[in-house]
């Protein structure tokens, strides 16, 4: 328990947790949906979908930019090179919530999500739980699972920078053992 509210490891718990109990609460909403066509989702399945999810958004957010930002030559601007590799993986997270956020269900998922904030707030500032009351509080929140997403990929940039530009390999193994250091950062700096 100690270990676990040490600086830089807290936030892994916190991204751990975070990762089972959202999984836990998707699948148990597919569960009610499917419910009706009494289709039942084994922890098999659930860890299947778990580990796909994780592996595509590691490839599409972390690995792709990798490939797509080649822009100086080795060893010129590693800076610079991790500034427009970053770049590009913001513009793809930003791309890809706006692409779904057209989705009419997912929209409306979002405004939930809005409202919720609000709620919580409220309710952290000791304010009673009324529309009225929670309706006067921004629907951002500092903790927000979307907006730590977005303080990850910015922190990527400067923990990657000091690694240069070795070889490819290298690079492709930074980026995905860099992720539990990053999330770790990303939870103090939010913190």
């Amino acid at each position: 328990k100690r270990v676990a509210k040490l600086p830089l490891i807290r936030g892994l718990v916190v991204l751990y947790e975070t990762l089972i109990v959202g999984s836990r609460w998707l699948v148990r909403s597919a569960g009610l949906q499917a419910a009706d066509d009494d289709v039942e989702l084994g922890k098999g399945c659930i860890a299947s979908m778990l580990l796909t999810t994780l592996g595509r958004w590691i490839r599409l957010f972390f690995l792709w930019p990798l490939f797509v930002a080649p822009v100086t030559p080795q060893g010129q601007s590693d800076f610079l090179q991790h500034l427009v590799e970053g770049v590009v993986r913001v513009a793809l997270f930003i791309g890809y919530l706006l692409v779904i956020s057209r989705a009419s269900d997912v929209r409306r998922v979002f405004e939930y999500h809005g409202a919720e904030h609000k709620v919580i707030s409220c309710f952290e500032a000791g304010e009673p739980l009324e529309p009225e009351r929670a309706q006067r509080f921004s629907r951002l929140h500092p903790r927000c699972g979307t907006s730590f997403l977005l303080v990850v990929m910015v922190v990527a940039i400067f923990v990657f920078a000091p690694i240069g530009l070795p070889a490819w390999y290298w690079l492709l193994a930074s980026r995905i053992l860099g992720i539990p250091l990053i999330a770790g950062i990303s939870y103090e700096v939010i913190k």
